[in-house]
Order: structure tokens, then C-alpha cells, then sequence
């Protein structure tokens, strides 16, 4: 059975490459319950680059910085699992349904994804070690 995923996409200036990482989102072969896209005080275009995407759309009127962003984030998700992608970065379509195995083994973790600009062949999605709680 699938566990629940809420996703958010913090943004900052992204206009111009927004949509990709959201097609990458859209695109995931695991289901996402919900995106919430979170603009900090853009001076750009960026929310109207995502009119078009099925999302929940959150703008701070100034800049605020990341740490809020994603705490803030946190705080609005109702999935059971979070997921934070940055809106520089494209996806691959596998990449939630192979991180997600590892949170149902462990009690915690993190993954790491593909930045612009890896290697060709890097295969991103990676697992960092976790630890089962005793």
C-alpha cells in the first residue's frame, strides 16, 4: 500500500525553470498526495510560471530565507511522508518510488537527488545510511 507523500517545492526567483522541476514532479510514478509550491518574496514571474500545475500556491511578500520556507512547509504538509524538492532540480520519474522502500525499513533517513550539472551517469536518489531505533 502507498503511504501518503505531501511534496513542496520552495522558490525563490525560479521563473525560468520552475515548470521543468514541476513536469518532473507530475511526471513521478509514485503518487503524490498533494505540492505545495512556497515563492519567497520573488521579483520574478515564478507563481505565474506555475498557473498551470495542479498546486497549492503559498507567497511570502518578502524574502525570508530557506530555513523558513521549508519549516514553514512542514508545518502546512498532510501527507504522511515530506518530501522537499528544490525548483532548480529535474527529476527523475523513479525517483520517489525507489527512496520510499528505504523509510518503511528504517525510522528515519534522507536521499539526496541529482543537482544540475552531476556527472552523466550518476544515478542521484541515493540513500544515506539510517539508523533503526532500538
Amino acid at each position: 500500500m502507498d503511504k501518503e507523500v505531501s511534496l513542496y517545492v520552495p522558490c525563490f526567483n525560479a521563473a525560468g525553470y520552475v515548470r521543468s522541476c514541476l513536469e518532473s514532479v507530475f511526471s513521478q510514478t509514485y503518487p503524490i498526495r498533494e505540492v505545495l509550491v512556497i515563492d519567497d518574496g520573488s521579483v520574478d514571474n515564478t507563481l505565474q510560471s506555475v498557473s498551470d500545475f495542479k498546486v497549492e500556491p503559498i507567497r511570502y511578500e518578502t524574502n525570508l530565507g530557506i530555513t523558513v520556507v521549508r519549516n514553514a512547509a512542514l508545518s502546512m504538509v498532510s501527507g504522511e511522508f515530506v518530501a522537499g524538492v528544490d525548483s532548480d532540480v529535474v527529476l527523475e520519474r523513479e525517483w520517489l518510488e525507489r527512496i520510499m522502500p528505504h523509510f518503511f525499513q528504517c525510522h528515519g533517513g534522507r536521499c539526496r537527488g541529482k543537482n544540475r550539472g552531476d556527472e552523466p551517469g550518476d544515478p542521484g536518489g541515493q540513500m544515506e545510511p539510517c539508523s533503526k531505533k532500538s
